[in-house]
Formats: structure tokens, sequence, C-alpha cells
């Protein structure tokens, strides 16, 4: 996982920062990147984006709050995934090691019997007449196969013989025991095809970017949630549903930051994406806003890392 960058990285601040340091980093920065001693550079118009947004967060003690619950709850995940990574290692050496533990005794050769169980006479007895004692054997087996009752019936017929006798496969996926749902949570039918869910709220519909989310090379329908983190509660701006193979697009999305949490709808498996930030700003020439395009976790060469969700943090 790469390196977790927050407001604070983009004002060249501490996480302990007083509010006027922050200011004061803010002033500086802006002046740095003003768009008059960069005309036309648009990493320049990005950065600048970014040190706005950074200073409007930093600023606002609830933001903040949220925002420093957000680095804390990213921060310990990585340690979770670290702690993973290494206990993995760990368990791989050690199978490793017992793995050449077991070749080894079991190249290492039987030490010679130094005795003969039989008596030498008897012994080579048995070496010189082993055949008939073979034939024999072959002979009892022949009789007691023969017998009813003796032999069990499984080996007398082959296993399986008549599969249309066996019952049904189960229509549930294997071991998750999930099917999807007739109705949305909301109580109504799903769309017929990529749409907002009926009932469910949509907000923070007062900006001027749009958010797409594409779909279109996955064979799996979605419910989705864009949830907005920058409250001092996160809570879902949008939800809808989209199918396999399709897109959709979220307009008026109001600037600053979001994941997606979405649930493949054929296999019940939940997954969050890394937050997304939406930008805004009002300069002297107009409105500066983006068009941010997600790819779910599943297509070839997504641009989103995703996470492991839980029910409840759906």
């Amino acid at each position: 996982m790469g390196k977790l960058v927050t407001h604070y990285d983009n004002l060249n601040v501490s996480r302990d920062a007083p509010q006027e340091v922050i200011k004061a980093a803010y002033c500086t920065l802006q002046k740095k990147y003003h768009p008059d001693l960069h005309q036309g550079s648009l990493q320049t118009a990005q950065r600048m984006l970014l040190i706005q947004r950074a200073y409007e967060v930093l600023s606002d003690p609830e933001l903040r709050r949220a925002h420093d619950e957000w680095i804390d709850q990213e921060e310990q995940a990585a340690r979770r995934a670290e702690a993973i990574k290494v206990q993995r290692q760990f368990q791989a050496q050690q199978s490793a090691k017992s793995q050449t533990s077991t070749s080894r005794a079991a190249t290492a050769g039987q030490p010679r019997r130094t005795s003969r169980p039989f008596g030498p006479r008897l012994q080579r007895h048995f070496e010189q007449n082993w055949h008939y004692y073979l034939a024999i054997t072959g002979l009892v087996y022949i009789v007691v196969a023969n017998e009813p009752g003796v032999l069990p019936e499984r080996l007398s017929k082959p296993y399986l013989a008549n599969p249309a006798s066996q019952p049904p496969a189960s229509p549930l996926l294997p071991g998750l025991g999930y099917q999807r749902a007739a109705t949305t949570p909301y109580g109504y039918g799903w769309p017929t095809g990529a749409d907002y869910l009926a009932g469910a709220p949509q907000v923070n519909n007062d900006g001027l970017s749009t958010v797409t989310v594409d779909n279109s090379q996955t064979s799996s329908d979605f419910h989705v949630k864009m949830v907005f983190l920058d409250a001092p509660q996160a809570y879902p701006a949008r939800e809808f549903y989209i199918p396999a193979h399709a897109t959709f697009t979220m307009e008026q999305v109001r600037a600053g930051h979001y994941d997606l949490r979405y649930r493949n709808l054929e296999t019940g498996v939940l997954t969050r994406s890394d937050p997304i930030s939406v930008q805004q700003q009002i300069t002297a020439s107009g409105n500066s806003f983006q068009h941010v395009r997600v790819t779910l976790y599943s297509m070839v060469n997504g641009n989103m890392q995703t996470h492991q969700l839980n029910e409840k943090d759906f």
C-alpha cells in the first residue's frame, strides 16, 4: 500500500500544527502556486486546488476532527495488513522448513535388519514356494467375495452410477449462503438499468463536478454507495444500482472526499475503494471543477485499490 497522503501533507504541516501555523502555511503556498505566476500550468492549477481544499478542512474544527479520524482508520488498516503479511511470510518459511525436514527423513534410508522374523529353514521354504501361497490367497478372496453380505455393497457397483437420482445442486453460492434479494433495501424492485435507487437519499448535489463509475468490463451487477467522508460522521451521499457492462455518472457532486462501497450482487462480497477527492474552486476566471472516473475493482487495470468491508460499514 502506498504512503497515505493527507491534508497535512498538502500544506506541509504536522498533524498537531496550531491554526496560526496552518494559516501561515496556506498563505505561503498560495503565493507560491498562484495562477498568475504559472499561466497555463495544469499541474500548478491542480496543486492549488489541493492546497485550497486542505485549508478548508484543517481550518474547520469539525472537518479537521473527521479528517484525523479517517487518518487513524487508514493507518490502523495499514498496520493490520502489514501484520498479516508478516505472519503469512513466517508461515510460508515454517512450511518450507517442515517440507525440507520431511523430504530429508524420507530419503535417509531405513536401518538394516539384523535378524529375520522367521527361522532360516522356514524363510527359505517361503522364498522358494511363494507362488503357491499367492495362488491360495487369490482362491480364498474369490470365495469370500461371492458370499452374500461379506464384502460391502459399494465394492460391487460403481459410485453414483445413476446421476439422475442425485439431489439437485443448491441454488446458493458455495460457502457463502448468499442469495440476491428480489428487491432493494428500500422495498422497490431493482432498476432495469444503471440508476439511483428509489427511496434512497441523494444529497450533496450542490456542486459542479461529476463522478462516473465504470463497470463496463465486469460480468457482475453492483449495489453502490458513494459515502461522504468530510463530515463528523460519514454518510451515503448517493446510492445506485449499476448492472454488468454498464457505466453510471453522478452529476452536481459537491467538492470533498468520498469513497465507494459496493456489494457484488452475484456473490454478496462487500468492498470499499480508496478515498476519492472531488475538487472545485471559484477563481477570477470562473468555476474550476472536476470530472472523476472510477473503475470497479474487478476490472482489468482498474484505477482504484480496494479493501474488504464489513456488513455494518456498508
